[in-house]
């Protein structure tokens, strides 16, 4: 009595499964096109996280190689603000080239943890749709890691002013 319901329940699973199966594709010219129709990879990817004495703090940042950025901030410090915009003459370009000068794509996470103070976590792309990252942490703009968090900071009080 348990097999014969099983084996109905069984048939049943499977008829009902056929019905959302997927055709097979018919073209095969159609598996060979770019998977890839969206021009639009982040390239430089952005966060500031982590508790401080006046309270909470986040900020994210994604450029992408189109020249679309994208910013959100939430703070004891600011109102909570979410923005998206193109930036013009080619800003998304200067700020991945202008970061790889500053040594972004060598830069370690930094040592130790600092109190009061919250983390920024930078990942920087290549580009493409199956692109290699370099992604560190940092506390503190020293030691190195001054130079791309001011181009950073720069980049969204430009872009982003308040």
């Amino acid at each position: 009595m348990i097999t014969t319901r099983l084996v109905g329940l069984l048939g049943s699973t499977l008829a009902v499964a056929g019905l959302f199966r997927v055709a097979p594709q018919e073209d095969a010219a159609l598996s060979q096109l770019d998977a890839n129709r969206i021009n639009r990879e982040p390239i430089v990817v952005f966060d500031v996280s982590g508790g401080t004495l006046a309270g909470p703090t986040f900020e994210h940042l994604t450029v992408y190689d189109d020249g679309f950025a994208s910013y959100s901030n939430v703070s004891a410090f600011s109102r909570a603000r979410v923005e998206g915009k193109s930036i013009r003459d080619n800003g998304a370009e200067r700020l991945i080239l202008n970061l790889i000068d500053a040594g972004a794509a060598d830069l370690t996470d930094q040592d130790g943890m600092v109190m009061d103070v919250p983390l920024s976590t930078l990942t920087i792309f290549r580009g493409g749709t199956n692109s290699q990252a370099h992604t560190y942490s940092y506390w503190l703009g020293v030691n190195g890691h001054e130079a791309v968090d001011n181009l950073l900071s720069e980049f969204i009080s430009e872009h982003f002013p308040e």
